[in-house]
């Protein structure tokens, strides 16, 4: 069995193996990254301030669009390409845990060890909803000063186990205390999250309004 994974943007993958160590299964594709700029500049244009031509913070994702008379180039050689990376890794039932998937605003305040350790440490506290995994991820990256926007996928093998406690929800009474109750989105728990490969996508399309938790008690901003 293999993971097999394409990526055409800024977004990363990693999953979690025995004792959480974090594997890399996609890359960023930044105008930084030294074999992207190489092309950027072949291509004609410059980068500037970590952005194709000062604007596109990505180099893979966009076209032209300036209507400018230049010769055509292959995809590969386009200022922002659309040819993706593929990585295969070894799939190990024995000791993959999860899989993480997300968009640049996690990775912006935190490093591939950093994410998986967060996961693994919200299912050793309990938490089978895979909807509240995520979301608490979100929470937390917030919290660490994240500027951008943010999508978080998970995916559960079935060698993850889940630890004792009361999860996201016990995390977030334990933040706001006696006085507050915790406020979750989406209708009632799912417990059916042991099965390999069940996916649960959270996403906030607005990162500087963080999500209340607590009655009569906003996050600081």
């Amino acid at each position: 069995m293999w993971i097999v994974c394409a990526n055409a943007g800024d977004s990363r993958a990693v999953y979690s193996q025995l004792s959480h160590r974090a594997v890399p299964l996609l890359y960023d594709h930044k105008p930084n990254d030294e074999d992207e700029e190489r092309r950027i500049r072949t291509a004609g244009v410059y980068v500037s301030g970590g952005r194709v031509e000062g604007d596109l913070a990505n180099a893979i994702w966009g076209g032209d669009g300036d209507g400018d008379d230049v010769p055509m180039l292959r995809p590969s050689e386009q200022k922002v390409s659309p040819v993706p990376d593929i990585i295969i890794q070894n799939r190990d039932p024995d000791e993959d845990k999860f899989i993480v998937i997300t968009c640049d605003g996690i990775w912006d305040v935190q490093t591939n060890q950093e994410c998986v350790k967060m996961v693994a440490d919200i299912f050793a506290e309990g938490e089978r909803d895979l909807g509240l995994v995520c979301e608490e991820v979100l929470d937390l990256c917030l919290k660490k000063g994240s500027k951008d926007n943010m999508t978080a996928a998970v995916i559960k093998f079935p060698k993850q186990t889940i630890g004792k406690g009361g999860g996201v929800l016990a995390r977030r009474e334990s933040c706001c205390g006696a006085g507050g109750a915790p406020r979750r989105r989406g209708g009632g728990r799912n417990n059916n999250n042991e099965e390999q490969g069940q996916v649960q996508l959270q996403r906030i399309s607005n990162p500087y309004i963080p999500p209340v938790h607590c009655k009569g008690r906003e996050k600081d901003h």
